[in-house]
């Protein structure tokens, strides 16, 4: 029997970490309809970024103890966004 807990942290990790390991494979093998599509390896470089921010949030305040990792974790995302309208706004 497994636990609800374990289940719950499991789908956890999933939601988390399986885009980052599929989107690389996606975008190598499927071809590439439009152009600027280079702006989707910077999203993806956004989103591991954050990632790691996330991931070493307390470190990061340590060591600069000015900002977060937390924060900057938002700031990733953001910028991700931010090239993923360049694709969208620019691709033909």
């Amino acid at each position: 029997e497994i636990m609800p807990s374990l289940v719950g942290s499991e789908m956890c990790i999933r939601d988390r970490f399986l885009p980052l390991i599929m989107m690389p494979f996606i975008f190598m093998i499927y071809p590439k309809p439009y152009s600027h599509s280079y702006l989707l390896w910077v999203f993806l470089s956004c989103y591991v970024v954050a990632k790691l921010f996330e991931h070493f949030d307390v470190q990061i305040f340590a060591t600069l103890t000015v900002i977060s990792g937390h924060s900057l974790k938002h700031m990733a995302a953001a910028l991700g966004v931010f090239y993923y309208w360049r694709y969208l706004r620019f691709r033909s």
